[in-house]
């Protein structure tokens, strides 16, 4: 017998049975194969580590990666692209045709910190069900006060766009160019 390691997964609920010891609900699940009969079998982990059956494998390590992947998988169902909007969240304020100043993308930028420690304290295995569901409400209303801010930024830049003392991206460009950070800074 030798268990598949890119089986051993996670689940909520109480839907699933162990196929060797018969208890039930088990969360944790891993396939078993007999090498010979090719016969496979859907077993809870606590029987891979009770019986030996896998000493190569770190059953544990296994089942805390299913569960962020679950997790993850739960939090895109909430939050449709998820990951996509939050590492293209500052993408919004690099299209804009102006430089937008500190002071006006500073509450945007720290919503997307907040809701970067949001999710990463979702998928963590020891986040409990309880915490999960707070998260979620908390989340939720990030990316409303995201779309507030947003609008702030869009107002401003309608504002300041063609104001001859607003510094154009190509102006902020050959300021990078010649790393002239300091001054962009000012």
């Amino acid at each position: 017998m030798g268990v598949d390691l890119n089986s051993v997964e996670y689940f909520s609920g109480d839907t699933m049975r162990c196929q060797l010891c018969g208890h039930r609900p088990i969360k944790n699940i891993c396939v078993i194969e007999n090498v010979y009969t090719k016969k496979r079998l859907k077993i809870g982990t606590e029987c891979v580590k009770h019986f030996g059956i896998s000493k190569d494998a770190d059953i544990d390590k296994l089942i805390e990666k299913s569960k962020r992947i679950k997790r993850l998988e739960e939090l895109d169902r909430a939050f449709p692209g998820i990951e996509r909007e939050i590492n293209e969240w500052e993408l919004f304020i690099d299209k804009q045709p102006i430089l937008v100043k500190k002071d006006v993308k500073e509450k945007y930028l720290e919503l997307k910190k907040q809701v970067e420690e949001k999710l990463n304290s979702y998928i963590d295995p020891n986040t409990s069900e309880k915490q999960q569901r707070k998260l979620i409400k908390e989340i939720g209303q990030l990316r409303k006060n995201k779309r507030k801010e947003m609008q702030k930024i869009k107002d401003y830049v309608r504002e300041y766009k063609d104001n001859p003392l607003a510094p154009s991206k190509q102006l902020i460009q050959k300021l990078k160019s010649k790393g002239l950070t300091k001054v962009i800074d000012m």
